[in-house]
């Protein structure tokens, strides 16, 4: 197991032990309630000590189970008793609060941690390490990396008649594990906590020392409440908390969709209003198609509060058939033309809607619940119609919570499901759109996703709310050309993709573009080596990384790169700030915030908020809940627990972590797959790379730049200089492109696996002399035939441990005549890495030779 507490930077591949500490004193009365706490509970002072301490570092890791150390005297037999000498030994406290337990369940739980493992102190910690066989890393120690250690010497009475005792600071401060809290208790609790500096600052740890202050004191006083309900600080730190949270702007706004559409006919009816491959449209011929699809909905019934299946092309009637839906007041839906029939008819049924409007028969079963088809190409549309009137849109009087559309997502059970969005909701989003996205050289905005992706709203309605033009790219195949063509000839636009878009743009724009285009990039997690290989080729583009799921209307967060702003080589982009009207808050899952630095579910609150999924009440009261976080009054807001991991980073900028649901560990050790892609996106010969796991196996995808015949060994080797063994890809893919969806998010299900005859984890034959060496040397400490031994085995996973690798190391230098480090056969993940290190261990020392041999008497003595 290996924490998870929030570090400065990547965990280093070794261990320095550079240590510091901080100090704090716990008041009188708190001591003199700890004591009071152990004596209820029928514990020791020290048992609630690590009660808090355990919690704490659970609720800092958002992490519910969690192993401390703390050393024993292990004397517990009365033959030990009048020996001299060094019998300490370590014990695991290993304790889980996933069933989030009440405080006094939670205490006796820790009693007996600690009586059982004192039950069990004669198993020393080296045959626990043995008989576990953890994965072996020099950047960290096994089992546990934070300690308790209780120093009671100054407790005792210690006076010796004409001496005085006291205690010296150390002048360096060795740090030898991650984090070791010192206790000492003499009238009051007094804390000293060490530290690695490799891996924390010095301001966090005296944050850690007040959060422990705080929560043991809500342990001792809250016996009823859940522990991870308990406060973790006191109201000044949530203010600031709140403040960083929450949008600055909390207005009401008057922006209204409709509305400003109307305006834009009136104020500027001649100018183009939307156009795709084939036809253009004014505002005025726009708004006339517009006012005669009403009629025809009406004449099918249509009134307000109907849903209506939308199945049209990218083309301009779809523009047509959205709008006439809205002012009708009518609820519209997404049924792509490419979908299976089967899911056609699912989202049809299950949304109620009334009347489809599509392009050409659908492929689905039509005799349900009063289904009607309006075909749009039986339909003929005036451009110089006369319009029906305005009476369409008198429902927007007293109905501004009217849902405007239903869009269905996938389901984590198969079955999609309908998130119902506001008219209120996506008039708060597209407020924000026209204010944070456009620039007054925007000449446009252009669709090139389906509807059924919600990031399409940004560019779909924002053209015609600024009376520029909508610009629908051909419903084709080939959108990323067609997307690159218009990147390369079109004057400033508004563009809305993903990061899978801005990788393959790369490769097909030919010649940098000097436009000044706004791409907002959404959908999937943004690093910044795709912005800086895009840069090279749109040097006056601004790009804004949007964070959103569907159920908040597209994006609740926001963060901008002008083209003037210096952005790291890689690593990810934050989601930045919220939009208007909407607080962004990190919780636990009691719902209770996180301290600055910890990673917690985002919970989105705020207009963009959905009423909730279709038909589906047991999971909206899971998802969807209202919330008093609100500093200035007691009013309860909209909340989506939205299942995203996320933290602020050392900037203060919120960062996407991970799905709450897809948390990858391997081997007990929690897996950042974006760290991974960003040390191999820093490689020259790396276009760009995706990482999974799978099985317990970390799969690498890569675009190459540069052909490499070793690619394995190539971003391996370079790897295990920045990262932990654990953290290296099993396999490595290269791909021509990344496969997409429609909606031009990276298909993971279509990833290939590897060719078997490429898997690197199978069986291989030693190669040479120094690795057919160690076979022979493993398979007589493992008690194994030589020929079961592969190049690629682990000596630990074969069932070695710290003992034996201390007779390897005996042997390999008695074999070698050399003396190669026993940090050496904790490096190498294989044997043929330990092979590598001993040929270069042996080579370097060779050289040292032949230089000293060159030296004279007199330069030899002055080199010893």
């Amino acid at each position: 197991m290996v924490h998870s507490l929030p570090i400065k930077q990547p965990r280093p591949a070794k261990q320095s032990f550079l240590g510091d500490s901080r100090t704090i004193v716990f008041s009188k009365e708190l001591t003199d309630q700890i004591v009071s706490t152990a004596t209820k509970h029928g514990m020791t002072p020290f048992m609630i000590i690590h009660a808090a301490f355990n919690l704490l570092i659970a609720r800092l890791s958002n992490e519910s189970d969690v192993a401390i150390g703390i050393p024993v005297a292990n004397r517990a037999l009365t033959e030990v008793e009048p020996l001299i000498g060094f019998f300490v030994n370590n014990l695991v406290l290993r304790t889980t609060i996933s069933d989030n337990p009440d405080v006094s369940s939670y205490l006796n739980r820790v009693k007996t941690t600690h009586i059982d493992a004192q039950a069990n102190q004669d198993v020393t910690f080296d045959m626990l390490v043995e008989k576990l066989n953890p994965a072996r890393s020099q950047s960290h120690s096994p089992l546990f990396q934070i300690m308790i250690v209780m120093d009671d010497f100054f407790a005792a009475d210690n006076d010796i008649s004409e001496l005085t005792i006291s205690s010296i600071a150390q002048q360096t401060v060795i740090a030898k594990y991650d984090l070791t809290l010192f206790v000492r208790y003499t009238d009051t609790f007094n804390f000293a906590l060490e530290y690695n500096t490799d891996l924390f600052e010095s301001g966090y740890i005296e944050r850690i020392l007040d959060y422990m202050r705080v929560i043991t004191q809500s342990l001792c006083r809250n016996h009823n409440k859940s522990v991870l309900s308990l406060p973790l600080f006191d109201e000044s730190e949530k203010n600031v908390l709140l403040s960083e949270h929450q949008e600055r702007e909390h207005r009401v706004s008057t922006f209204d969709l409709i509305r400003a559409f109307d305006s834009n006919v009136r104020n500027c009816p001649t100018s183009i209003a939307v156009s795709d491959p084939v036809t253009a449209l004014t505002y005025l011929e726009l708004d006339n198609q517009i006012e005669q699809m009403i009629g025809l909905l009406k004449d099918q019934g249509v009134e307000f509060g109907d849903v209506v299946g939308i199945s049209l092309p990218r083309n301009h009637q779809l523009l047509v058939a959205l709008i006439a839906v809205l002012k009708l007041g009518g609820i519209y839906t997404p049924v792509e033309t490419n979908w299976p029939g089967d899911r056609k008819q699912f989202v049809l049924a299950d949304s109620g809607a009334k009347v489809v409007v599509t392009y050409s028969d659908l492929d689905v079963n039509l005799d349900h619940a009063g289904l009607r088809v309006l075909n749009i190409n039986d339909l003929s549309l005036s451009t110089n119609s006369k319009k029906h009137g305005n009476q369409a849109v008198d429902w927007r009087m007293n109905n501004s919570d009217a849902i405007a559309y239903i869009l269905y997502t996938s389901g984590s059970t198969g079955v999609p499901k309908g998130v119902q969005i506001e008219h209120s909701g996506l008039n708060n989003y597209l407020d924000h759109v026209v204010r944070q996205y456009w620039h007054d050289k925007i000449t446009g905005s252009v669709v090139s996703s389906p509807l059924s992706f919600d990031a399409t709203i940004t560019t779909l309605y924002s053209g015609i709310l600024t009376g520029k033009v909508v610009k629908f790219l051909a419903d084709t195949s080939n959108i990323l050309f067609d997307l690159a063509d218009e990147i390369s000839t079109s004057k400033a636009s508004l563009f809305k993709v993903t990061p899978a878009h801005l990788e393959g743009l790369c490769h097909i724009i030919e010649a940098p573009v000097s436009a000044e285009h706004m791409f907002v990039v959404g959908g999937e997690q943004l690093n910044y080596s795709t912005i800086n290989k895009i840069r090279s080729l749109l040097p006056n583009t601004t790009f804004i990384n949007e964070y959103g799921p569907t159920e908040t209307v597209v994006g609740c967060s926001y963060f901008t790169i002008y083209p003037e702003h210096e952005i790291p080589h890689n690593g990810p982009v934050p989601i930045g700030q919220p939009i208007q009207n909407t607080d962004l808050l990190i919780v636990n899952q009691a719902l209770e915030m996180q301290p600055l630095r910890s990673e917690g579910e985002l919970l989105i609150c705020g207009a963009g908020v959905s009423i909730g999924y279709i038909n589906r009440d047991e999971l909206n009261e899971q998802k969807f809940i209202s919330v008093q976080y609100n500093r200035d009054d007691k009013t309860k807001v909209p909340g989506y627990l939205s299942g995203d991991i996320v933290r602020y980073n050392q900037e203060g900028l919120l960062e996407f972590v991970g799905r709450r649901d897809h948390q990858i560990k391997i081997r007990g050790f929690r897996i950042e797959t974006g760290e991974i892609e960003c040390q191999i996106n820093s490689l020259s010969f790396i276009g760009s790379s995706l990482v999974v796991v799978r099985d317990d196996n970390i799969f690498a995808y890569v675009i190459l730049t540069d052909d490499k015949p070793d690619l394995f060994k190539e971003v391996t080797g370079a790897l295990r200089d920045w990262l932990p063994d654990y953290m290296i890809p099993t396999f490595i893919i290269a791909l021509e492109a990344f496969p997409q969806t429609a909606n031009g998010k990276v298909d993971l299900t279509a990833l290939p696996e590897p060719e078997i005859e490429n898997k690197n984890i199978q069986f291989q034959t030693p190669e040479n002399e120094t690795e057919e060496m160690l076979a022979q040397i493993w398979a007589e400490l493992l008690s194994l035939n030589v020929e079961e031994i592969s190049r690629t085995a682990n000596f630990f996973e074969l069932g070695g441990h710290s003992l034996l690798a201390l007779q390897m190391v005996s042997m390999i230098n008695k074999n070698i005549q050399n003396n190669i480090p026993l940090a050496s056969i904790f490096e190498a993940k294989n044997l043929e890495a330990l092979a590598s290190n001993i040929m270069y261990h042996v080579s370097q020392s060779a050289v040292l030779f032949d230089e000293s041999s060159a030296l004279n008497e007199d330069e030899v003595e002055i080199s010893l």
